[in-house]
């Protein structure tokens, strides 16, 4: 995250943002990268209200953490309750972006470690 240099400065707007990150996304080779994060049918939302151009480089599909979230806690509960943060509850959760996508990649492998990739099945 550190590579996306600094922070933008007041006098950014947020199409000026959005053709910098659509910009970044492919200059790093991120052709059809998918959105990730946990419940991000809001971001997808609003990424196409004010971010158009970041959202036409990405793909249309989305790694939502929450799916797996459920997925997990319905087929393997022992995994789901291994999931990092587990215990913590709403109310102990800061809700700032970063945080939130730290979480988000940190739940990701964490099941990308437990759960798959498991055999092909062809």
């Amino acid at each position: 995250l550190a590579d996306l240099g600094p922070r933008p400065s007041p006098e950014h707007t947020i199409g000026r943002i959005d053709a910098d990150v659509a910009e970044w996304v492919v200059a790093n080779g991120a052709k059809d990268a998918q959105l990730a994060g946990s419940t991000i049918s809001f971001d997808r939302a609003f990424m196409r209200t004010y971010m158009p151009q970041t959202l036409a480089v990405l793909h249309y599909r989305n790694l939502d953490v929450s799916t797996l979230n459920e997925v997990a806690r319905r087929f393997w509960p022992a995994v789901y309750e291994g999931r990092p943060n587990a215990k913590r509850t709403d109310a102990d959760k800061p809700h700032r972006a970063l945080d939130d996508i730290l979480e988000s990649i940190t739940t990701a492998r964490y099941y990308t470690e437990r759960i798959g990739p498991g055999p092909r099945i062809v």
